[in-house]
């Protein structure tokens, strides 16, 4: 932008278009007002989201309203999620075997449906799932359970070779 001074010293000069007002452009004038407002929803939006998700996980046993899932990690992943243009976040946490059912109730929070409206608004194509009509999918949970198992396992096997090797150096150094 330049002063009208010096506008009205080229304007005078060259001649040309319209004379601009102190405020600038009118059509630019509103264009930015408009930005700015999107940016100020956005902010608004974003301060929403924030607090939805920062609030502590509601005991739905003691709740008459809905309560819903997402994700546990939105917390952490949710700005991110939003500049790679995500919208569904919560088809995350449904099983590959049973779309109405989760993969895993520890990968998931709860959230009230205050913070869903905010979740829903910021991630539109994200799906309800509520609380009371929502369990894990059994087919995840034995995998789940076959996979604790065998880290089990394994961590017992080394626990035992380290032991072994320990006592084997400990042999070596009397």
């Amino acid at each position: 932008l330049i002063s009208s001074g010096l506008w009205d010293k080229l304007h005078t000069r060259f001649g040309g278009g319209p004379e601009l007002l102190d405020s600038g452009c009118p059509e630019c004038v509103k264009a930015n007002r408009q930005q700015q407002d999107q940016k100020d929803d956005q902010k608004k939006l974003h301060s929403a989201l924030s607090s939805a998700l920062a609030q502590a996980p509601p005991d739905p046993e003691f709740m008459d309203a809905e309560c819903y899932y997402v994700p546990k990690t939105l917390t952490k992943r949710w700005e991110r999620l939003l500049k790679d243009k995500v919208e569904d976040v919560t088809s995350e946490l449904l099983s590959p075997h049973n779309k109405k059912a989760l993969k895993s109730i520890n990968d998931a929070r709860l959230i009230d449906s205050t913070g869903w409206t905010v979740v829903l608004t910021v991630f539109p194509s994200s799906v309800a799932i509520p609380w009371r009509t929502t369990s894990q999918c059994e087919i995840c949970a034995e995998s789940q359970k076959k996979e604790k198992e065998s880290n089990k396992h394994e961590k017992l096997e080394r626990n035992h070779k380290r032991t072994k090797l320990q006592r084997l150096l400990d042999v070596e150094s009397n």
